[in-house]
């Protein structure tokens, strides 16, 4: 006997009696998580290699340190994604890397009272300057202002007039960290006090990332829709098309775990386009940008935040016209439309 939820039992009637059970209809959940790849400091709690689901910004500085990449890119992706489910895989610097270095040089003091703005990473630093000081007591001001700031993705120190700047983290992703003078210019009242002059060397010498294609080894088969990378070296993208292949990866039939990944790469038009005619991976999308304060990597997490948001609402709608907002930390907020420079189109 077959039972029924709406044709009676006792019905005597000769006929055919047919109803639909829709009681098992769609009773799946399935949970589009994020994965945000992104290194550690030694004051870190996370176990690298570890994933670890996210709980907040404060768990992430715990886990990363403060002033970590992991710390950043989670604040900049919740930025753009504030209720979705994201996990962390923390990642340790590669033994032997190296650190990225600064350096700014205060070679002649002021001889009128004024303040002076730098940018770490597109995050201002205001600081007073008056005629009475020399350039030493400038540069150590500036290292006292930039140490009671938190976040920032560097340590400093001061030494005749200069201010050395290194990475929290080593590797490339350092390199990234843009150090500029008055970035709003006179439009936005920032100018040079009255006979100051300054040198200023950007960031560069970090070298070596990490291991990505060991660290993916440790997710086993949990799924992940959305996974950032802060990369664009070729190994490093490399591992992630390796991650996600159709024969061997997350979309072969063995798996079948899917997902996509994001990531940003600074340059002219040419360099960009360097970049996108080299790769072919239809699993990836590098946005390009150029003379942004903000670094590479914490693109990449507002990029992958905002496209959560967006294919988690309706996956048919086209991502190279969604806006995304920078989290970046300026003054203002930037609306962005993505450039997306790889060679094969970004699908749901």
């Amino acid at each position: 006997m077959i039972p029924f939820h709406q044709i009676p039992a006792n019905i005597r009637v000769p006929l055919f009696y047919a109803e639909v059970d829709n009681s098992q209809a769609n009773t799946a959940q399935t949970t589009q998580r994020a994965l945000i790849v992104a290194q550690i400091t030694t004051d870190g709690t996370a176990t690298p290699g570890v994933p670890a689901i996210s709980q907040g910004s404060d768990d992430a500085i715990r886990a990363g340190g403060e002033g970590s990449m992991l710390a950043l890119m989670l604040a900049a992706y919740r930025f753009n994604d504030q209720f979705g489910e994201v996990w962390y895989l923390p990642l340790a610097d590669a033994n032997g890397a190296t650190a990225a270095i600064g350096r700014l040089t205060i070679t002649t003091a002021p001889t009128a009272a004024g303040t002076f703005y730098l940018y770490i990473a597109g995050v201002r630093i205001a600081q007073p300057v008056q005629p009475t000081q020399s350039v030493s007591d400038i540069a150590s001001a500036l290292v006292a202002t930039i140490q009671g700031t938190k976040g920032m993705p560097v340590t400093v120190d001061a030494s005749s007039g200069t201010v050395n700047f290194t990475a929290r983290n080593a590797g490339p992703g350092g390199n990234e960290i843009d150090l500029r003078v008055n970035y709003l210019g006179t439009p936005g009242g920032e100018v040079l006090p009255t006979g100051m002059a300054y040198t200023l060397s950007p960031m560069a010498g970090g070298a070596t990332a990490p291991d990505l294609a060991a660290a993916f080894d440790g997710l086993g088969d949990m799924a992940f829709d959305f996974v950032v990378c802060p990369y664009t070296d070729p190994v490093s993208l490399d591992a992630v098309k390796n991650f996600l292949d159709d024969i061997n990866g997350r979309w072969s039939w063995q798996q079948m775990l899917y997902g996509h990944a994001f990531t940003t790469a600074r340059g002219t038009l040419g360099a960009l386009v360097s970049i996108g005619t080299a790769r072919n991976d239809q699993h990836s999308s590098i946005m390009g940008f150029n003379d942004s304060p903000t670094p590479a990597w914490i693109w990449a997490a507002s990029l992958a935040g905002a496209s959560a948001v967006s294919l988690r609402a309706d996956p048919a709608t086209p991502l190279q016209t969604c806006p995304c907002s920078a989290y970046c930390r300026r003054p203002y907020k930037a609306a962005l439309h993505w450039a997306i420079v790889t060679r094969c189109s970004m699908t749901a």
